[in-house]
């Protein structure tokens, strides 16, 4: 996040609630381009809020989410 907004300071950065809306905004419009072509698939836009256990879920189907991403968060922002 400071690359794209160098001014920030590292607690602006660091602080979910300046970027996680464009974030989940970019995470919706892809699961819904995923739900056009798997019509059998429900979307939960929030799935925390309904019981789901993301990281314990994601782990179940072989794919390891990071607790504080470094790495992949720079691409979808």
């Amino acid at each position: 996040m400071k690359e794209l907004h160098p001014k920030w300071s590292d607690k602006q950065a660091r602080c979910v609630l300046y970027w996680q809306s464009s974030v989940r905004k970019k995470l919706l419009a892809e699961a819904k381009t995923f739900l056009k072509n798997n019509t059998d698939l429900i979307l939960i836009e929030i799935p925390e809020a309904n019981g789901v256990n993301v990281f314990r879920t994601c782990e179940k189907a072989n794919s390891i989410l990071e607790r504080n991403p470094k790495k992949l968060l720079g691409k979808l922002c």
